[in-house]
């Protein structure tokens, strides 16, 4: 069982990380926002931006994943995630100019809350 300060020190690292990525600008205001991988995501199934959208939120998921920020369960897949990432996207078009690192992340940890 690990212990209450080293779950609190990946809960940390996970949100220090999400942060750091909200303080970086692109150069493009449309790059790496909801917005664009919104679209990336609505790409028809096959496509190059589609396989972006799976493949970001995967490894988003990952990522974040061990920090218990959020908790999807074991029979989740990562096509069901990018179907929560549009959902919630599109129910939140106010947050189209976020980073979309936070938008996974909000998305996710709506869906899925870590309840420990």
């Amino acid at each position: 069982m690990a212990s209450s300060q080293n779950v609190f020190g990946k809960v940390v690292t996970a949100l220090g990380a999400v942060f750091a990525m909200c303080v970086i600008t692109p150069v493009d205001a449309d790059v790496g926002n909801v917005r664009s991988l919104f679209r990336d995501c609505i790409s028809p199934m096959g496509s190059a931006d589609a396989a972006l959208c799976l493949g970001y939120i995967s490894g988003l998921a990952d990522a974040i994943g061990g920090a218990r920020v959020f908790f999807p369960g074991s029979s989740v897949s990562y096509g069901e995630m990018v179907a929560v990432f549009i959902g919630w996207a599109s129910r939140h078009p106010e947050m189209a100019d976020k980073p979309r690192s936070a938008g996974v992340l909000w998305a996710l940890v709506e869906r899925w809350p870590c309840r420990r």
